[in-house]
């Protein structure tokens, strides 16, 4: 038996040495996995809310000016923020697709209704400006829980000069 023990203590080693090489190589690929998914959210979430921005501006200016240019390229905005939402969408959770569908209904119906004759009165303009600015915000909560960062209150939203006039 005496001569066993220096056998057994080194299949020992041995097996828990290639244990622990696959428990590291097996965390590892899981977090490799989570990196890469972080990545392609982070990705998929600034070009979407990118796209919402910039039709927001667009919307904004048709508002003010009533340009038929920028109505034809207010309907390419749309149709890019739609594109860029449903990526976000497909790697996004259920919570932020909730929200970015919101979002981007919001800002669909947003344009239709600067489209509309009559113009809206400025109060009605200011108040579907202020439910975007909620929505928006809102968006940004939900993907930086989805990508594991903690999330902001309104209050540093508004420090951050990201949060629009209600």
């Amino acid at each position: 038996m005496p001569e066993a023990l220096p056998i057994f203590l080194a299949l020992i080693a041995v097996v828990g040495s290639l244990g622990g090489v696959w428990l590291g190589r097996y965390l590892e690929r899981d977090n490799e996995a989570l990196n890469w998914r972080r990545d392609r959210c982070l990705e998929a979430y600034t070009d979407v809310l990118r796209a919402c921005d910039l039709l927001y501006f667009e919307v904004h200016n048709l508002y003010h000016e009533r340009s038929p240019k920028e109505a034809v390229a207010s309907e390419a905005r749309l149709a890019e923020m739609y594109r860029l939402g449903d990526r976000a969408i497909l790697l996004g959770s259920d919570d932020f697709r909730k929200s970015i569908e919101a979002l981007m209904n919001y800002y669909s119906s947003a344009r239709t209704r600067v489209l509309k004759s009559p113009k809206a009165s400025a109060d009605e303009w200011n108040q579907i400006e202020g439910y975007g600015a909620s929505l928006y915000a809102k968006v940004l909560v939900e993907a930086q829980k989805d990508l594991g960062h903690p999330a902001r209150s309104r209050r540093n939203w508004k420090f951050a000069g990201l949060w629009r006039r209600q």
